[in-house]
């Protein structure tokens, strides 16, 4: 990922205490953020911010969601294969439901959060951005 794009990630769907720590581990420890995204989402994120979730949701689903809260047809990917690569959205749900381990979908108001797959269907979060938000 760019420096751009982490700074956007940490602004707009980290939780604020959390923020420096993130931006820091992206940059320097990216096992310790790796581990965040797979294990520890709901600790990461502004919990009132979820719009969406669960673990029965499939890609046309979060697609439908996605649509719902933005005009932008493009994001960028966070820890998957093809990391801080500018996709569509329908290709940035399926590179995130196909990666293994967790991923987010990053657009301008809203993103993707998927955790690591353990044992049946991993949990995904549509998180609505920080400015996005009313309050």
């Amino acid at each position: 990922m760019t420096r751009e794009q982490q700074e956007y990630f940490a602004d707009q769907f980290v939780r604020k205490d959390l923020r420096e720590r993130v931006l820091h581990e992206m940059r320097k420890k990216p096992d310790r953020f790796e581990w965040r995204l797979c294990h520890d989402v709901l600790g990461m994120i502004d919990e009132k911010a979820i719009i969406f979730g669960g673990d029965k949701l499939n890609e046309a689903q979060v697609i439908t969601q996605l649509k719902k809260y933005t005009c932008a047809g493009e994001g960028f990917l966070v820890f998957c294969a093809q990391d801080g690569e500018v996709v569509s959205i329908e290709e940035g749900v399926e590179a995130c439901f196909a990666s293994g381990g967790g991923s987010a979908f990053v657009m301008d108001k809203v993103a993707l959060f998927k955790e690591e797959y353990f044992a049946g269907s991993p949990d995904k979060f549509i998180v609505l951005a920080s400015s996005a938000r009313k309050g």
